[in-house]
């Protein structure tokens, strides 16, 4: 199946106490984020996460945004989520330090099948 989307891949760099690679996916209905963090500290290694941000509450919710100003979608309200159990089961035990052009197209799809699988309606849904 193939959805077309408006979409926008951002990746970053930023050395600190370590370094922290982002990829992250920009789309009309929010964003997917995903990181590692590779520390410069023996005893920390590698650890990441993969986020959602949506420019919209979840289906059936009435909860207020998690974020009232979202850097990543803008400084819009944001519905944030996230899961580094994700990253650990599925994005670390392949991925090492550091990152190859290999590594920046799995994370870039990674990035498109999380934003298919929470923002694009599934004709499945009964809606």
């Amino acid at each position: 199946m193939t959805i077309n989307f408006k979409k926008q891949f951002i990746y970053t760099l930023e050395h600190l106490y370590g370094a922290r690679f982002e990829w992250r996916l920009l789309g009309a209905a929010g964003a997917i984020t995903l990181w590692a963090n590779a520390s410069n500290k023996v005893d920390v290694g590698i650890y990441g996460g993969i986020e959602k941000h949506s420019c919209t509450p979840p289906r059936g919710s009435h909860d207020a945004p998690s974020h009232l100003t979202c850097e990543v979608l803008g400084n819009r309200p944001c519905w944030h989520d996230g899961s580094s159990l994700y990253f650990e089961e599925n994005v670390k035990p392949s991925w090492r330090f550091p990152a190859t052009p290999e590594d920046h197209a799995r994370m870039f799809a990674i990035c498109e099948e999380w934003y298919i699988s929470h923002f694009c309606p599934n004709d499945d849904d009964d809606t």
